[in-house]
């Protein structure tokens, strides 16, 4: 069993951190949305017969969706 954190942020001052563990060839991730140092629980996920950098990337694209989204709707508010 592997155990690791993984920490993405940056945009609009938007983190998120993603608990990885693998057992046997599943990778088991919760993901946090960090504000305002509260860690809230958003999700998770299951991925199967994947690479540790698969599973590293797909939380980093998570991250873009999300950071996308939200300038999106800034946009659209005409606040960014």
């Amino acid at each position: 069993m592997k155990k690791f954190q993984l920490y993405v942020g940056g945009v609009n001052d938007i983190t998120y951190r993603y608990d990885i563990q693998k057992v046997g060839d599943v990778f088991s991730v919760s993901i946090f949305n960090v504000a305002k140092q509260k860690h809230i629980e958003s999700g998770s996920k299951s991925m199967r017969h994947i690479t540790s950098q698969d599973v590293i990337e797909e939380c980093a694209s998570h991250y873009r969706r999300q950071a996308n989204s939200l300038k999106g709707f800034l946009g659209w508010l005409g606040l960014r």
